[in-house]
């Protein structure tokens, strides 16, 4: 949609400065520079400087494993009544997303709503 009637003077709106993110409004009376999204033009300058590493890459996929363990342990917990202790829920859980086979509560004694979770958790987590 065109706006025909409007007629826009190029020296009254000089734009948006992509470097300071910066409105400036010349008039012929004032001078006005507007500093326009502080926190984006930094988070903007952060994010293009910042270098990819492989220890980022290994820590982001320490923090998910550590948090679907936590999650499946909390979820079989609250399955089974809080009858098991949370410790051994959170290392079934643990067992089941790195797929390591330990076991400090018998696996077959969880009710089968519990064991499903378990192995959908350790498919979500495995190869």
């Amino acid at each position: 949609m065109q706006n025909f009637g409007y007629v826009r003077e190029g020296s009254f709106l000089s734009g948006i400065d992509c470097q300071s993110n910066i409105v400036q409004a010349h008039n012929e009376n004032t001078d006005v520079a507007i500093p326009l999204f502080n926190s984006r033009s930094r988070f903007h300058k952060f994010w293009s400087s910042y270098q990819w590493r492989m220890r980022h890459y290994f820590y982001i996929h320490l923090i998910v494993f550590f948090i679907n363990s936590l999650l499946s342990g909390m979820i079989v917990w609250a399955i089974e009544g809080k009858q098991v202790p949370f410790i051994d829920c959170w290392f079934i859980g643990a067992t089941c997303v790195f797929t390591c086979g330990l076991q400090t509560y018998p696996f077959a004694s969880f009710s089968r709503s519990s064991q499903i979770i378990l192995l959908i958790f350790t498919l979500i987590s495995g190869k």
